[in-house]
């Protein structure tokens, strides 16, 4: 009998994400994020996948749990593949 990891369920796997995403510093100003051309982070993963990350911009008054005001428009977008 073969073991093998538990896989992560979906709300588990968002919640790592949250807390792998969570920037904090002076490294995490948009400032300093564009003079260094990014923010390093890790994450490791339980199993194989892709992460698709995007980034809006709000206008003044615009609401993501609302339909008043401008939408948001997409910035830009980042994408990884994880392999076994």
């Amino acid at each position: 009998m073969a073991l093998t990891q538990p896989q992560l369920l979906g709300a588990q796997v968002l919640h790592a994400l949250a807390a792998a995403l969570q920037s904090s510093g002076k490294a995490a100003t948009i400032t300093a994020i564009l003079k260094a051309g990014g923010y390093p982070l890790s994450f490791s993963a339980s199993s194989a996948g892709k992460l698709v990350l995007g980034w809006y911009y709000l206008a003044k008054g615009a609401h993501l749990a609302s339909v008043r005001g401008p939408p948001p428009v997409p910035w830009t977008h980042s994408e990884l593949t994880v392999s076994e």
